[in-house]
């Protein structure tokens, strides 16, 4: 069955649960139409760059880098695959983001991320060549 099958059969239901209950199609209808709307999809700006971090073959983070007002900020984002986490580059981009402009606190950088951090601000480095400095906060 196709995604758009199983969508009209979605709103199919719907519509007879609203003319059965309003109430619980007010309830219902905010958490289907999350689910059912498609996901926007992040577009870098022409002033970011990023690259995905895998560790053994997987995709578990991404690393970004943004300049702003003439400095190369960097910023990354890692998921915990021990924990469950499951790896979204969207979501991935938009914590780096946040991390590297300094809305969100930034944890340690990781050891397995500490190599490819060095090789792509080397990278940042190239790309932006007119930026004056680099600023990642190591704790």
């Amino acid at each position: 069955m196709e995604r758009n099958d199983i969508v009209k059969a979605i709103k199919m239901v719907m519509g007879l649960i609203e003319k059965e209950n309003p109430e619980v199609h007010k309830v219902l209808a905010s958490e289907i139409n999350s689910l059912i709307e498609p996901k926007s999809v992040v577009k870098t700006p022409p002033n970011m760059i990023f690259e995905i971090v895998k560790e053994r073959r997987h995709k578990v983070g991404v690393i970004v880098g943004l300049k702003q007002d003439g400095v190369i900020k960097l910023g990354w984002a890692k998921c915990n695959r021990k924990l469950g986490d499951v790896f979204n580059k969207d979501e991935g981009i938009r914590l780096a983001e946040t991390r590297a402009i300094k809305m969100a606190d930034s944890p340690v950088l990781p050891l397995c991320m500490n190599r490819q951090m060095n090789d792509f601000s080397a990278r940042c480095l190239r790309y932006f060549r007119d930026a004056k400095t680099m600023e990642l906060v190591k704790k």
